[in-house]
């Protein structure tokens, strides 16, 4: 995965976004990092989808996530396709 996962206050939760080149942008709020390839992870995120709730509802972000977050989706606005 070539996405940036930025991570909730809470700790366990955060938000993944993915730009895939074909110009869109996506943004998805999961339970766990994605891009976290360890077997334990792996297994959270197989039996949250399993469960049907891969999702989260909400994230907090502090205030340097926050502009790193803008950070990210500048420089997604900026790409050349």
């Amino acid at each position: 995965m070539k996405g940036k996962f930025f991570k909730c206050e809470c700790g366990s939760e955060g938000l993944y976004i993915e730009y895939d080149g074909y110009g869109s942008t996506e943004i998805a709020l999961f339970h766990h990092n994605p891009q976290d390839r360890s077997w334990r992870n792996r297994i959270r995120l197989a039996y949250a989808c399993l469960k049907g709730k891969p999702y989260t509802d909400m994230v907090l972000l502090n205030d340097q996530t926050l502009a790193d977050l803008v950070d990210q989706l500048v420089e997604i606005q900026n790409r050349e396709v």
